[in-house]
Parts: C-alpha cells; structure tokens; sequence
C-alpha cells in the first residue's frame, strides 16, 4: 500500500469519524428513517472509497489518471448526496413521521444510479483507451519515418542537400499520420527508401541523395493522395 492509497483511506475515515460524531452528539429523536439513513451513509462512505481506488488503481500515466476521473467524481457525488439526503431525512424526520420506505426507496434509487453510472463511464473510458492505443499504433510509421529524416538534418553538410532533408522531414511532419492497412504496400517502399536514403547520407555523392529525396517525396504524395481518398 502506498503512500498515496494510505492518504485516501484517511480522508474518508477522518469524514466517516467526523459523520458518526455528528450523528450520535446531536440530540434529535433517532427514528427508523434515521437509522436506515445512517446505514447507507455508511455504505455511500465503503463505496466511495472503494471507487476511488478503482479509479485510479492501476494508473501509471498522467492520461490515464485522467481517464480515471469520471468514475471517481461519481463516487464522490455519490457520498455527497447521500450524506445530504441523510441529513434532511434526519431533521424532517425529527420533526415529522415520515414513513421508513421513504429513507429506503430514496437511498436505493441513488446507490443503484451510481453503480449504473460507474458501470457506463468505466466502459466508456476502455473504449476511449483502446481507441487512443490503436491511434498511437497507427501513427507509430510516419512518426518514424520523420524522426529518421530528422536525424540525417544534421549529418548533411552540404546547404542544399540540408535545405531538402529539411523540405522531407516538413513533408512527413505534415503528412497525414494515421495508417491503413491499404497503405501497407506503399509504407513498405517508403520505409525501404529512408533505409537507402540513410546510406547515401553518410556517403559522398549529393546529387544521388538529392535525387533519393525527391523520390521519397514523390512516394510519400502518393501515400497522402491515397489517404484523402480512402476517407
């Protein structure tokens, strides 16, 4: 258990402590309303808790805390108006007989739109993570693709030559990213290309670099014009 989870755990305890003192030192009649009121605060409290820590559980990125939000805001609502319908069904029951399937149906209402709501946000936020590593795999090719025509920018010491190495890399960097499988083929010959295109790099003929560039930059129109066209 890590600090983290320890700090958690406090919290709701210092606010469970501080419910039952509340509860119990102030002098109003105790009824069966209060007492089922009292129970589900109690269970409002474990369950808070308990999606809280599902929440954020197994989170090791900054995404995916973000992720991970939702669910827990809607335990912490959950705790809220629970302790806020606690306390109006303790004073109005103070004061009045209201009758115990009032606390009970009230109190059931809200803990079953909870757990409907953790429920639909938990499998929204796996759709969104699954569709957000199958980007990130999609765009993993032409995100290569310029960070290798990047790298030869600097091993080119010839200005033009220079110049063009830096016109490919502005054409990937602006190039759609996302992949396809019907541009399988293309990105083959485009990724065999860089490949020759870093061997010419460090070699010492420009003008067959300059010529390979321009053959990459006619490959790589091609995959972007096939791009447009499979939208």
């Amino acid at each position: 258990m890590n600090k983290k989870q320890i700090s958690t755990i406090a919290i709701y305890v210092v606010l469970l402590l501080v419910f039952n003192v509340i509860f119990f030192a102030i002098p109003f009649e105790k009824t069966s309303i209060s007492w089922i009121s009292f129970v589900f605060t109690w269970i409002a409290f474990l369950l808070g808790y308990g999606i809280t820590y599902y929440a954020f559980s197994e989170t090791e990125t900054l995404q995916s805390k973000v992720y991970g939000f939702p669910v827990f805001r809607i335990g912490f609502f959950y705790m809220a108006t629970q302790l806020v319908v606690t306390v109006i069904l303790c004073a109005v029951g103070s004061v009045i007989n209201v009758p115990a399937w009032v606390a009970l149906v009230l109190s059931m209402l809200i803990l079953t739109a909870t757990m409907i709501g953790v429920i639909a946000t938990d499998n929204a936020r796996d759709v969104i993570q699954n569709m957000d590593q199958k980007t990130a795999v999609q765009t993993q090719v032409v995100k290569t693709f310029r960070l290798d025509v990047e790298n030869l920018i600097g091993v080119c010491k010839d200005p033009v030559v220079k110049k063009k190495m830096e016109s490919l890399a502005d054409a990937f960097k602006y190039s759609d990213p996302v992949s396809r499988d019907s541009l399988v083929a293309i990105e083959a010959r485009i990724s065999d290309e860089v490949n020759v295109l870093k061997s010419l790099a460090l070699g010492e003929d420009p003008d067959a670099l300059v010529n390979k560039i321009d053959e990459v930059k006619i490959l790589l129109a091609d995959r972007n014009r096939r791009c447009k066209e499979g939208k």
